[in-house]
């Protein structure tokens, strides 16, 4: 199979990714809206996107960037899936929690606290599909590191 490694990697990266969201939310769900943490969770995505690429032939800029960008594709859609079901099923009250978190920002203030946070399932797809193109400029990245 041409992309066993990206596909292999890519699903590790996101029960790994999900496994660390999980975490949080058992020491305290307010954690799970940590932006710090959400940031630190691309330390798994990189790891897992260099894994793939030193596992095929790295002279090959697109080959790489095809294996990196296939683990981020992977890992990210299995996170939103959790971060759909965790949101919507099994823990709606993270909306309200995450509403009262921004009523205590500062930069958060006036009509704003009105906004509809809910999560939908097109919503949940409209941020994955955004989180591609930001997953691309990624795998650009790790394909020309991983060339040098």
């Amino acid at each position: 199979m041409k992309h066993r490694q990206g596909i292999i990697n890519g699903i590790i990266a996101g029960v790994l990714t999900v496994g660390y969201f999980l975490l949080f939310y058992f020491i305290d769900r307010a954690y799970l809206l940590n932006p710090w943490i959400w940031w630190g969770s691309l330390v798994i995505y990189l790891v897992f996107m260099f894994r793939a690429v030193q596992q095929v032939d790295t002279t090959a800029f697109r080959r790489s960037l095809q294996s990196a960008f296939l683990v981020f594709v992977i890992a990210n859609a299995i996170f939103y899936l959790f971060y759909y079901l965790l949101f919507s099923v099994f823990d709606p009250g993270l909306v309200d929690l995450q509403r009262e978190l921004l009523a205590e920002n500062p930069l958060w203030q006036g009509d704003n606290t009105e906004l509809d946070l809910s999560v939908t399932i097109g919503r949940v797809f409209l941020s994955y599909a955004y989180s591609l193109i930001g997953g691309f400029i990624l795998s650009l990245l790790v394909g020309a590191v991983a060339r040098k």
